[in-house]
């Protein structure tokens, strides 16, 4: 008879090792299920692929990826498109970043990038943030000095609920020096949901809290620091912002430009748009309820030459989100120069719970010169326990011409006005 030694013998199978097993094949499936739904957002090529020196790839695997390559083309010989498909990136702190200087002189020609979501699956989440301060701010996609992009049908969604590591925007147009500002871009059909609890404060071109879409006169590396252009290239103009959907944060959008002191204002932010006819802004429950005491808008646009803000829908609350309790605007344009504004067409409806703080559906504050347009707007005010005034529409300059018709302002059922006001 053979014998045959086991240097290691045989365990026995027991119920414990049948469950450690089980669990473990469980949870790696488990793993494998959360990975595949939040798999990356796999991006393809529309355009031909010669159109880039260096050539772009017919597929990425990520945005990151995609974005990393963009960003290094050197030259532009036609149009750049792109679709995201299903998926779930993370951005990083201070958000995707599109833009460069190689990418921004090539495409100062006026060759369109395009670079669209689904609309409903191709998502984006923000970042744990690093900073509190808008000198530095977080958020989840920024045009560094990029032109002619047309960024479309992403959700981004900042999910962050604590101190700094909440968003200070959701998509930012930054320039990247005095000569080389973001033009001729369109931000459409994207939805950005925000926390209302960042009430953090800022200075220069930066607005305090979280805002859906900002467009500075600084760069992003400091961000509450104002240039000085020396050039209309230096600019954020002729930029086209529509059919989003904005819900949470402080603020809907802030536009705030230069200041060029000397008409006819060749290096001031020009004829940016905010929504028009068929295609509105949805900006909805912003504002906040909290100890903090920040001033909340819907749209602000400061030192932004021919302007125009049309047919967006203003609502701070839609019956899911709060009533402010400080001064809440709906729509403010100022300026020391001649702002041009055209404000038409607007929904805008605002409930306050404050005591002591102003509601004004729209106010006027352009610079001197201006040509001002208010017409066709609907104002709803709410705001049964103010003291203070409570305005459909306060005009706060002296402007060349005023134009101010066919609005319609009431108050909202059940929701008084009380105060004084006009």
């Amino acid at each position: 008879m053979n014998r045959i030694l086991l240097q290691k013998p045989i365990r026995s199978f027991t119920k414990k090792k049948f469950w450690t097993t089980t669990m473990a094949m469980l949870l790696f499936f488990m793993v494998l299920g959360t990975l595949k739904v939040q798999a990356q957002m796999p991006i393809t090529l529309n355009s031909p692929v010669g159109n880039t020196t260096p050539n772009l790839a017919p597929t990425y695997t990520s945005l990151a990826s995609f974005l990393t390559a963009l960003n290094a083309v050197t030259s532009m010989t036609g149009d750049v498109s792109v679709f995201a498909g299903t998926g779930t990136e993370t951005a990083p702190p201070k958000g995707f970043t599109i833009g460069s200087p190689s990418l921004n002189a090539a495409n100062s020609a006026g060759r369109l990038i395009t670079i669209s979501g689904n609309g409903a699956t191709s998502v984006i989440n923000a970042g744990l943030g690093t900073s509190s301060s808008a000198a530095t701010p977080d958020g989840m996609v920024k045009l560094v000095g990029a032109n002619y992009i047309l960024f479309q049908g992403f959700i981004l969604n900042d999910n962050n609920t604590t101190g700094a590591a909440m968003m200070e925007y959701g998509i930012g147009l930054f320039k990247e020096s005095i000569t080389d500002g973001c033009n001729g871009n369109e931000i459409s059909s994207n939805k950005i949901n925000l926390n209302r609890a960042n009430v953090f404060a800022a200075s220069g071109p930066m607005i305090g809290g979280s805002t859906g879409i900002i467009m500075v006169n600084s760069t992003f590396g400091a961000a509450s620091t104002a240039l000085i252009p020396t050039s209309a290239a230096g600019a954020n103009s002729s930029n086209i912002i529509y059919s989003n959907t904005i819900r949470g944060g402080m603020h809907g959008l802030n536009l705030t430009g230069y200041a060029d002191p000397t008409a006819p204002y060749t290096f001031a932010d020009k004829q940016n748009v905010v929504g028009f006819s068929g295609f509105p802004n949805i900006i909805e429950n912003f504002g906040t309820d909290g100890a903090a005491q920040p001033v909340s808008y819907g749209i602000i646009a400061r030192n932004q030459f021919d302007v125009k803000i049309e047919y967006n829908n203003i609502n701070n609350n839609n019956g899911t989100g709060v009533n402010h309790l400080y001064n809440l605007n709906g729509i403010e344009v100022s300026g020391t120069i001649a702002t041009n504004p055209t404000i038409t067409n607007n929904n805008i409806k605002l409930q306050s719970a404050a005591v002591n703080y102003q509601v004004n559906g729209i106010v006027n504050a352009s610079g001197a010169g201006s040509t001002v347009n208010i017409n066709f707007n609907t104002i709803q005010l709410g705001s049964p326990f103010g003291t203070s005034g409570q305005r459909g529409i306060l005009n706060a300059s002296i402007p060349t011409t005023l134009n101010i018709n066919n609005n319609t302002i009431e108050g909202i059922t059940g929701l008084p006005i009380s105060g004084t006001g006009e």
